[in-house]
């Protein structure tokens, strides 16, 4: 899951709307006591988190040293409903304040995935979801959140409770919209495959839904070896907004293709794989390729069954024309390599703390940009 961000009301209302669309003809079929049923079926949920970080690098290509403290807090107000026994509806809330360090560094991706800079109370997601065949399809339209159900990990998928560092939250080279308009439809025809395939606004600015497409397939195949649970994720995208090529000329669309592997090889050891790659005529895609590799391991191993610790490590493969770029710059063009460690502790039932550490070798795939030393900590609340 990704955070991003989207200013518009418009997509409040689009959602509510098809909420309505969906749920009013399924309540009329329901009698009264039904109706009542259905409130009770109704999931609040409120999760705070905090984070502060320092960074330490010993200068960027500017020759500047910066060594700075960051924090940052962001809130989430969820609301899960289900309506007549196959629709399901959702609303996510979210507000916080910081931006944390990426502004101020020169990273491929975040390094901290969680910050959301001055936002007041704003509908992040707000969709409905309904469930054909006896829930062998998924249909999902509103404002919505792809990376939710597409390029996930058991291991590396969630900001909050997960790593922090963007590369390993989703693929970096794949070009998501943010929070928009959208619509999927997964099947599920056997226990062991599972496909999706998604269509989103690409700008996400609620104006011209239809004409910059986001389109997404995903094959999933979900095997059991020797008992133990693994999945394994195909997808191929494309984003339908005009891009620029090296040369500066316009209306390209952007394409790719990735996969997101995990796979438990014992019941408290999961290891996770990723890879990525982007269309190279397109400017934007400084990366070409992006592997990243790790592993979680569960508390249960040491008696702490709510805690975990986790390691990755990402290689962010630069584009031929962008080390040529770096290089007309006078600049050395390096591949940049992310790694990140963190320890996940229950406090009890609500509050966790986790300690996290990550270091960047030639941040932004330049030499001249010294390594990054960055440690925080995260904590959240969660009710």
């Amino acid at each position: 899951m990704r955070r991003r961000r989207s200013s518009t009301a418009l997509g409040a209302v689009l959602g509510i709307l098809a909420m309505l669309l969906f749920s009013i003809p399924a309540i009329a079929a329901e009698n009264v006591g039904n109706v009542g049923q259905w409130f009770q079926n109704m999931e609040i949920g409120l999760t705070g988190t905090g984070i502060v970080q320092g960074v330490s690098q010993k200068r960027d290509v500017t020759g500047k040293k910066y060594d700075r403290n960051y924090a940052t807090y962001s809130i989430d107000f969820e609301v899960n409903a289900d309506i007549a026994k196959t629709g399901h509806a959702y609303m996510l809330v979210e507000a916080g304040n910081g931006l944390g360090p990426d502004p101020y560094y020169s990273v491929f991706g975040t390094l901290n995935e969680d910050a959301i800079g001055s936002q007041p109370l704003e509908v992040s997601e707000l969709w409905y979801q309904q469930e054909i065949l006896n829930g062998m399809f998924k249909f999902k339209i509103g404002k919505v959140d792809l990376t939710d159900n597409f390029d996930t990990n058991n291991v590396a998928d969630d900001e909050e409770t997960q790593f922090l560092a963007g590369i390993f939250v989703n693929n970096p080279t794949i070009e998501f919209p943010d929070y928009c308009f959208a619509a999927t439809l997964w099947a599920q025809p056997t226990k062991l495959v599972s496909v999706g395939l998604a269509y989103g606004d690409a700008d996400a600015n609620w104006n011209q839904v239809l004409d910059y497409p986001f389109l997404m397939a995903e094959v999933d195949v979900h095997p059991e070896l020797f008992g133990l649970e693994g999945n394994y994720r195909f997808m191929a995208w494309r984003n339908g907004m005009s891009h620029e090529d090296w040369k500066a000329t316009t209306g390209h669309a952007n394409f790719g293709f990735a996969i997101s592997f995990d796979q438990k090889v014992l019941p408290e050891l999961t290891l996770f794989t990723r890879w990525g790659w982007a269309d190279p005529d397109i400017a934007k895609n400084e990366i070409e390729n992006a592997v990243s590799l790790g592993f979680q391991l569960d508390g249960a191993y040491w008696g702490r069954d709510k805690d975990h610790v986790a390691f990755a490590y990402g290689w962010n493969i630069l584009n031929g024309n962008y080390r040529d770029e770096v290089r007309a710059e006078g600049l050395s063009p390096r591949d940049e390599q992310h790694f990140e460690v963190y320890y996940h502790l229950a406090i009890n039932d609500n509050v966790n703390i986790c300690p996290d550490v990550q270091f960047v070798m030639n941040p932004h795939g330049i030499k001249e940009n010294h390594n990054m030393l960055v440690v925080g900590v995260r904590g959240q609340v969660e009710f």
